[in-house]
């Protein structure tokens, strides 16, 4: 599988929600180590400033297209994208996917308050699923040893699948250090679902999301926090729009005509009358 399209070097995948689904649910099935991530306008922005985060595009087998502007940059390079597929849609479809097929779960990152909460939720919405941990990791900057401990009490868990609920690109950095090392079959970062599933923050409805606005609904809710994602979604529309344009006009070079062959007359000699 390709990516539909390359935005500003970041790598974009086509496929509607539920085949995003199917295609982790077949990978975990094959016991395919897959590493799923997300890209936004925002994330893609980000990524051209941290080179790791850029990498971790690369590296992965699947790249969902979380954000109106995503979605509209690939097909404006005649990408075949299906839809929007953000990374909260993403994990609710899963988690009700994982409960019918009888696949464990595992969620880290936030704090062990929200942890808790989605335990409630997860019991409560899928009463089948098996939640295999849950992990709230200690808050700043990691040292190797603490990676480590993390990993192994991931490991120790045996899930199916790994969630990761932190801030970009921390999450995506972290999977990308240590997916080496991780003995799941199938790992994404999935930041704001975890505040979604714990009941701690309102999503936007459903329309506003279909229409492009969910920005707007998330910038009244945290305005501190959400001006400077919708500055880079600014930034990213003007890259986007711009990158041709700026790119230095090379004209391919064409192949040198062949040298014209001299056409030598030959006179035959006339037939004696």
């Amino acid at each position: 599988m390709s990516p539909a399209a390359i935005l500003l070097g970041v790598p974009v995948w086509g496929l509607s929600r539920d085949a995003f689904v199917d295609l982790a649910v077949a990978r975990i099935a094959a016991r395919e180590k897959t590493l799923f991530t997300t890209a936004n306008a925002h994330s893609i922005v980000v990524a051209q400033h941290v080179p790791a985060f850029r990498a971790h595009f690369r590296e992965a087998n699947a790249v969902l297209p979380d954000g109106t502007l995503a979605v509209w940059g690939a097909r404006r390079r005649r990408g075949p994208v299906a839809e929007r597929v953000a990374g909260p849609d993403f994990a609710e479809a899963f988690l009700a996917r994982a409960e019918r097929e009888g696949l464990s779960v595992f969620f880290l990152g936030a704090s062990e308050s929200t942890l808790r909460r989605i335990r409630e939720t997860c019991a409560a919405r899928w009463p089948g699923l098996v939640v295999a941990g849950t992990l709230s990791p200690p808050f700043g900057e990691w040292d190797e040893e603490t990676d480590r401990a993390i990993v192994d009490a991931v490991n120790a868990a045996r899930p199916d699948a790994l969630f990761v609920g932190m801030t970009a690109p921390k999450q995506e950095l972290w999977l990308s250090r240590n997916h080496g090392y991780l003995q799941v079959p199938f790992a994404m970062g999935v930041g704001a679902a975890f505040d979604f599933l714990a009941g701690t923050r309102v999503r936007a409805p459903e329309w506003a999301g279909r229409h492009g606005l969910e920005w707007l609904y998330r910038l009244a809710q945290e305005p501190r926090r959400m001006w400077r994602r919708n500055l880079d979604s600014a930034i990213f529309l003007w890259k986007v729009l711009t990158e041709r344009t700026l790119r230095p006009a090379t004209r391919p070079v064409r192949p040198a005509r062949p040298a014209a062959r001299l056409q030598t007359a030959v006179r035959w000699p006339r037939a004696a009358a």
